[in-house]
């Protein structure tokens, strides 16, 4: 058996920004609070490997709930 999902943009949108915001809150950087600095500061030090875990922790719930509630 084989079974393809399409995520719809909007849900992969909202998994990585809160991914992005999950992750934020654990690095420090100096003169800001942690998950309060600039997003384009943090980008640049946040692994985009675990960025894509933590994202698809986010997404796959989602989508597999909405996958199995649909007729």
């Amino acid at each position: 058996m084989k079974l393809s999902i399409f995520c719809d943009p909007e849900w992969v949108k909202a998994g990585f920004d809160k991914a992005f915001k999950q992750i934020a809150k654990q690095v420090k950087l100096p003169g800001f609070r942690p998950g309060h600095a600039p997003r384009a500061m943090l980008e640049k030090m946040i692994d985009p490997r675990e960025l894509n875990d933590q994202a698809a922790d986010n997404i796959v719930p989602i989508v597999r709930t909405k996958v199995l509630n649909s007729e």
